[in-house]
């Protein structure tokens, strides 16, 4: 098949597994990504002040040196026993936490152990159709 994979749901909200099969594809030629750039599809409503929104699908790039994420990156990362979320990324020493960019939502802060950051927004598509 051709285009990017759409590898299941990330929450903007709260935390839900992720998918690893593709689940549709949606084809893109037109658009330039970097390689290995695969999609999810937003859940929820906790990224809305970054402008991403529940339906949207955001295309993310894996994260080859997580130690080398950036603060405020958006980013999907796993959080052990709890599932994958979309946030903005922040390591305070040995902490990290995962904010939200919607005021109903408090931010996830756990022990940076506890993380694995599974890829980095590079863009998002959404569909008004």
């Amino acid at each position: 098949k051709q285009g990017v994979p759409v590898l299941g749901t990330i929450a903007a909200g709260g935390l839900i597994e992720p998918f690893t099969e593709a689940v549709e594809n949606v084809d893109l030629t037109s658009l330039t990504l970097p390689p290995q750039t695969y999609a999810l599809r937003v859940a929820g409503d906790s990224m809305i002040e970054d402008s991403i929104v529940d339906g949207d699908l955001v295309f993310l790039r894996p994260v080859p040196e997580p130690d080398q994420v950036r603060n405020g990156t958006i980013v999907a990362a796993r959080v052990d026993g709890h599932g994958t979320t979309l946030k903005r990324f922040y390591r305070l020493g040995d902490r990290v936490s995962l904010k939200p960019a919607n005021p109903k939502y408090d931010p996830i802060e756990v022990n940076a152990t506890q993380v694995q950051v599974q890829g980095s927004l590079v863009a998002i598509w959404r569909n008004y159709n």
